[in-house]
C-alpha cells in the first residue's frame, strides 16, 4: 500500500521519470495554491532540445508546426495585429517587437498560436510530468508604416518577422476527476492498471489507487500543495525571408486588412534558457490551454 502521497516522487525516480519527480516535489513543497490563481511559474526543468523533442510524439507536433508555418496562418495574423496594437507599436516610425531572449513566462501573454502535444501512448517521463500540453509560438521582428497594396493610398503597416520562438506551456494542477494509477511504497511501486467499475474495490495487490481528489484532500489537510504553470526554455529559429503583412489602421484587426507574402524557414535553431492541432488555418490563439489535470 501507499502510506503517503509524498512517496510518489521517489517511485518516479526509480522508474526513470526524473522531470515528473521534480515537478511533483515542487508541488508538494509549495503553500496551498489552487489554479487558476497559480503560484510562481516553474521554468527550470523542462528543456526543448534535451528532453521535449526526444519524445517522438512531441517532435512530430513540432515538425508539423514548422512545416505548416503556423505563425503566418490567418489566425496568427490576427493575433499579431492585436499584439502590436495592444503594445502601442503602430505609430509613425519603425518599431521592433519581441525579445525572445526574455523570460518565457513574461512572453507568454504575447503568444500568437499554439498546437496541442503530448497525450498518452505509454507511461513515461513526459506522460507523468506533462500529460497533454501546448507548444506555443511567439515572434520577433519589426513593424513599420507602409502603403497598403490595393487600398487606394490608405496607410498601413508592414510587419517583418525575423525570429520564431517555440516553447512548452502547461498547467500543473489536480483539478477535476482523474485516475492517476496505483501506487505502493515499494521502489517499483507503480501500476497503470485502471480500477474497474466504482462498485468494485479492486486494485493490484498491495497497491493503492490514486486520483486527483487524493492530492486535493492532502492539500486541505496540510496547507501545502501549490498549483503552478510550467514553461520550458525557448527554441528560437530565424526566418530566412521577411514575412510582410500589411495591416490597415482600422481599430479592429481583421483578415481582410492583411495581405501576406510567402516565407521560407531555415532550420538553424538555438535554445535560450528561460529564467527559472488540426490544419494550419484552423489554429487559434484563443483555444483553451490543455491542462494537466493531475499527474499522468
Amino acid at each position: 500500500m501507499l502510506s503517503d502521497l509524498t512517496h510518489i516522487p521517489r517511485i518516479m525516480r526509480h522508474e526513470g521519470w526524473q522531470n515528473a519527480a521534480i515537478l511533483l516535489d515542487t508541488w508538494f513543497g509549495r503553500l496551498a495554491t489552487v489554479a487558476p490563481r497559480y503560484s510562481t511559474p516553474e521554468t527550470a526543468t523542462i528543456r526543448m532540445d534535451s528532453w521535449v523533442l526526444t519524445f517522438a510524439r512531441a517532435r512530430e507536433v513540432y515538425e508539423r508546426l514548422i512545416q505548416d508555418r503556423i505563425w503566418s496562418n490567418p489566425a496568427a495574423r490576427v493575433e499579431i495585429a492585436r499584439m502590436l496594437r495592444r503594445k502601442g507599436l503602430l505609430g509613425s516610425v519603425p518599431q521592433p517587437f519581441g525579445r525572445l531572449s526574455d523570460a518565457v513566462s513574461l512572453q507568454d501573454a504575447d503568444y500568437i498560436n499554439q498546437r496541442a502535444a503530448g497525450g498518452y501512448t505509454d507511461v513515461d517521463d513526459m506522460t507523468a510530468a506533462l500529460g497533454n500540453f501546448n507548444l506555443r509560438v511567439v515572434v520577433a521582428g519589426t513593424v513599420r508604416p507602409a502603403s497598403a497594396a490595393g487600398t487606394a493610398g490608405q496607410t498601413g503597416y508592414q510587419v517583418e518577422i525575423a525570429e520564431v520562438g517555440i516553447y512548452v506551456r502547461d498547467s500543473f494542477d489536480f483539478e477535476g476527476n482523474q485516475y492517476l494509477g496505483c501506487w505502493s511504497d515499494d521502489p517499483d511501486g507503480f501500476s497503470p492498471i485502471m480500477p474497474p467499475e466504482p462498485e468494485f474495490s479492486f486494485s493490484p495487490p498491495m497497491f493503492s489507487p490514486v486520483g486527483n481528489r487524493d492530492f486535493r484532500e492532502w492539500r486541505d489537510r496540510t496547507g501545502r500543495g501549490g498549483d503552478f504553470l510550467v514553461f520550458s526554455d525557448m527554441k528560437v529559429s530565424r526566418a530566412s525571408k521577411t514575412l510582410t503583412p500589411l495591416l490597415s489602421r482600422s481599430s479592429t484587426p481583421s483578415l481582410q486588412s492583411c495581405s501576406w507574402s510567402a516565407t521560407a524557414f531555415t532550420r538553424k535553431p538555438r535554445s535560450i534558457s528561460s529564467v527559472r492541432p488540426g490544419k494550419a488555418g484552423a489554429d487559434a490563439r484563443r483555444l483553451p490551454p490543455s491542462k494537466i489535470q493531475g499527474h499522468r
